[in-house]
C-alpha cells in the first residue's frame, strides 16, 4: 500500500495596498535596491518601480516594513524568487 503524499497549504498574505507601496518607495527615495538606478512610476517601463520582498512569500516573507524594498521592474523580475 503507497502512502498518500499531502501537498502543505501555502501560506496567503494579503497583497499590499498603496499607501504601504507608496511609504516603501518614499523611504527608498524611489531607488532600486540592485542597480541603484532612480525608480519611474511608469507602467511597463524597465525602470518602473515594484515593491520587492527581502524574504519572499513564497519562503515564509511578510508584508512587513522591514521585508520590503523598491526595486525597478527588470531587477525584480530577473532576480525571481530568490
Amino acid at each position: 500500500m503507497e502512502k498518500k503524499t499531502r501537498k502543505r497549504a501555502k501560506k496567503k498574505i494579503p497583497s499590499l495596498n498603496q499607501s504601504t507601496r507608496l511609504r516603501v518607495f518614499i523611504r527608498d527615495k524611489f531607488t532600486c535596491y540592485i542597480c541603484k538606478v532612480r525608480a519611474r512610476e511608469l507602467p511597463h517601463h524597465p525602470q518602473m518601480a515594484t515593491v520587492d520582498h527581502v524574504l519572499a512569500v513564497s519562503k515564509g516573507g511578510t508584508n512587513k516594513m522591514k521585508n520590503l524594498r523598491t526595486c525597478c521592474y527588470k531587477c525584480n523580475t530577473e532576480k525571481g524568487d530568490k
